[in-house]
């Protein structure tokens, strides 16, 4: 075999390390975060659900009708009480190496050898996505982090897999794409409005082999499936009467930064004779999936109203999309600087992720302790010294997750009505 083939196999290696011990640090992380919340609806709510299996059909109806049809949620008791808890915190960690790497797997497509672009990958997702301390809740890990590493997950075996391995597996990789479809809108629309945009454009819906087409069309019914659900329906048809935390653009601007710049390298280089064959060559790639998929997700999240998560999609296949351009015009870039480069983002990105960890783990303790005093006599104000947001660094980005904020009203109100008897206020007082 070639230096190449050497060459590219070696940098996958070394990439899937880093993906890994990016896995193994949130394992960790958390292993530290307490339950607030979302969280605590969803571990207290349904305790008995998990003690009676035949519960689970009820409870998936209820929730589709009542709330979202988001697998990512309905899924999420399976968990929640799992005994040893560490189940949890395991997949939590699975899940995100899995979309770490996935998303380096996309950003690097047809490419070999690009460690050091994969090692920039990992960089802007860790340190420039809109983490903060939400995503630290299980609820939103999973909604948002498994549904995209499930859904690139499902795409990627659809391009990458032979048509006769394929074949063979079709029933599960059907069922994978079916999951993936349904676990978030926002994560599985953009990418069928992607699809539909690649498949006119390579009009190749012919040359794709049947077991293919199949995993495709279970994953757009389960979008449809999402998107359909009486209880996303009702949320969107009330929010007429919700005020958004933000105007559409400076939403947008705040959400889908890489989105953004997407939409302007594309419009600069529509301006030029060069730039358009170049696009029309990528538009022959899954490129124009991400791309496509980007610009719904962008419309999507300046809809919804919510500052940060609601990007999360759009941003992360404004990344792939962005990356695939920069490679495809073969940069060159010196064996020193690459070195250097790498080394640097590496070094910056783990002593990042090494310091949300050591005060996620002082602050999470933290909250746990007082939710424990808390618990066993609700009465009383919980009397002890912690460490408030302000006092975490900046450079941790505000991603740890302590003690409730006095004005975070709904984890308030959550601790009250679970540990509280439903009338006890949650004070913690130094």
């Amino acid at each position: 075999m070639n230096n190449s083939f050497y060459r590219s196999h070696r940098s996958a290696f070394w990439l899937g390390a880093v993906c890994v011990l990016v896995g193994i640090i949130y394992v960790s992380l958390a292993e530290a975060a307490p339950f607030t919340g979302d969280d605590m609806v969803y571990k207290s709510k349904y305790t008995d659900t998990y003690m009676n299996v035949w519960l689970y059909p009820l409870y998936f109806g209820r929730h589709y009708l009542s709330t979202n049809g988001r697998a990512g949620d309905m899924i999420n008791i399976l968990f929640f009480n799992t005994k040893p808890s560490w189940i949890l915190s395991l997949m939590i960690g699975l899940m995100m190496a899995l979309y770490v790497w996935m998303t380096v797997r996309w950003s690097l497509w047809r490419t070999r050898g690009a460690f050091p672009a994969g090692v920039a990958v990992i960089a802007l997702v860790i340190l420039t996505f809109q983490w903060w301390d939400s995503f630290l809740m299980f609820v939103i890990q999973i909604n948002y982090v498994w549904s995209t590493a499930l859904v690139l997950t499902s795409l990627y075996l659809i391009f990458s897999l032979g048509d006769a391995t394929f074949r063979r597996l079709r029933w599960l990789l059907a069922a994978l794409a079916f999951l993936a479809g349904m676990m978030h809108e926002a994560a599985s629309t953009p990418i069928c409005a992607g699809w539909l945009a690649y498949l006119a454009v390579t009009r190749s819906w012919r040359q794709i082999s049947v077991s293919k087409r199949m995993a495709l069309i279970f994953f757009a019914v389960g979008a449809v499936l999402t998107v359909l659900s009486p209880g996303i329906i009702r949320r969107f048809s009330g929010m007429s009467d919700w005020t958004p935390d933000d105007p559409f653009l400076p939403l947008v601007l705040k959400s889908d930064y890489y989105a953004l710049l997407l939409t302007l390298a594309v419009a600069v280089a529509l301006c030029f004779r060069g730039g358009r064959r170049h696009l029309a060559e990528l538009a022959h790639t899954p490129w124009l999936i991400f791309t496509v998929g980007a610009f719904t997700g962008m419309i999507v999240s300046g809809l919804c109203g919510v500052v940060g998560r609601s990007g999360w999609f759009a941003q992360t296949y404004a990344l792939i999309a962005l990356m695939q351009w920069v490679l495809s015009c073969k940069p060159r870039v010196g064996r020193v600087t690459a070195a250097v480069g790498c080394s640097l983002l590496l070094c910056v990105t783990f002593f990042h992720l090494g310091a949300v960890l050591y005060y996620q783990r002082i602050v999470g303790r933290q909250t746990i302790r007082a939710q424990a005093i808390y618990a066993a006599d609700p009465s009383k104000p919980v009397y002890m010294d912690y460490m408030h947001d302000k006092e975490v660094p900046w450079w941790v980005l505000k991603k740890t997750k302590g003690m409730i904020d006095e004005d975070d009203f709904f984890p308030l109100e959550m601790e009250m009505k679970w540990h509280g008897e439903g009338y006890y206020p949650f004070i913690v007082l130094p």
